[in-house]
């Protein structure tokens, strides 16, 4: 039997950043990049990515986006005036 997780937005992303689960490798490098400790571990049977923690305390500086080596996180896109 397999464990079902549908991860919530709230656990994907922060004002700045956006990440896609289904990219990420769990090898935990963004995690540690991340100077605000934003990002945790989800660690589930068989279920395994990067999620927020702490989406109130991304200040937007991107060390996430920049140390993925699969680009599972990428930068919120903003139309000016509106929120994408």
């Amino acid at each position: 039997m397999t464990a079902l997780h549908f991860p919530l937005p709230r656990h994907t992303e922060t004002p700045f950043v956006h990440i896609d689960t289904s990219l990420c490798l769990a090898c935990w490098k963004c995690v540690e990049a991340c100077p605000q400790q934003v990002l945790g571990q989800a660690r589930l049977f068989r279920h395994q990515h990067v999620h927020v923690d702490r989406a109130r305390l991304c200040k937007g500086c991107r060390k996430c986006v920049r140390t993925c080596p699969n680009q599972a996180i990428q930068p919120v896109q903003r139309v000016e005036g509106v929120a994408a």
